[in-house]
């Protein structure tokens, strides 16, 4: 199963998802944008070099149905 990493930030009801901004990797507003990965140490590894701390704290890697 694909991996995506959720955000779950304060401020929202309801949470957010990385997605690609071209080259970098952003925010997607819902889980069919969002980003994914094959296994959930690549997705961990995008999450802890992507993402400033800030942003990191309130994300984490979830497995996704296909």
């Amino acid at each position: 199963m694909p991996y995506t990493i959720c955000f779950d930030f304060p401020e929202s009801d309801d949470p957010v998802f990385a997605g690609w901004a071209g080259d970098t990797l952003g925010i997607a507003p819902t889980l069919r944008t969002a980003a994914r990965w094959a296994d959930e140490d690549a997705a961990q590894a995008a999450l802890d070099n992507s993402y400033g701390p800030t942003t990191r704290e309130f994300g984490s890697v979830v497995e996704v149905e296909v």
